[in-house]
């Protein structure tokens, strides 16, 4: 009976010791330092790949103070450039490039309202031009391509007239509030 005793703790101590190692086994596996080495480099491929995404996507953030002082010249130069800061500037753009397209500004409403751009006002221009098709077509191209920032909004076609063909023209803009 003695040998049978000292077989079953023996066994029992020789299972506990292989479960022990089985268990170190599967842990030695499950973490990094057994893994093999093409496992190591596909992840290191992956971590590379994400640093790199990560740092074209942090790109756009540097030279921010460079970036915003030239935003800041840039938007200086298209207030001075393109927004007129006289009303009378405003109407002899239009005139302008009315003469220079044969049409007739027949009437012209100005209507001013306040923006949430401090410095900024808006304007809607509703004007009765009168001239051929094919002058109204090089008008409204004309006014498309001026140096004023002019925002065509609506064209309402009125009918022919003696002069020609009429249309509605409703266009937007903005004038500076004061001279800078």
């Amino acid at each position: 009976m003695r040998t049978v005793r000292f077989m079953r703790t023996w066994l029992l101590t020789v299972g506990g010791i292989f479960l022990v190692l089985d268990l170190a086994s599967v842990g030695l596996l499950l973490s990094p330092l057994g893994r093999s080495r093409d496992a190591k480099q596909d992840e290191f491929t992956a971590l590379r790949v994400e640093e790199m995404n990560k740092r074209k996507e942090n790109l756009p953030a540097r030279d921010m103070d460079a970036k915003l002082k030239s935003a800041r010249l840039q938007l200086d130069d298209f207030y001075r450039d393109r927004l007129p800061h006289l009303d009378s500037q405003l109407s002899e753009e239009l005139n302008r490039i009315a003469a220079a397209n044969h049409v007739q500004l027949m009437a012209a409403r100005y209507e001013r309202n306040r923006t949430e751009v401090v410095g900024v006002m808006r304007v809607e221009i509703n004007m009765d031009v009168d001239g051929s098709y094919a002058n109204q077509m090089r008008f409204l191209n004309a006014l498309e391509r001026s140096q004023l920032f002019l925002i065509p909004a609506q064209i309402t076609f009125g009918g022919m007239q003696q002069s020609g063909l009429r249309v509605t023209l409703k266009l937007y803009t903005f004038l500076r509030a004061n001279e800078s």
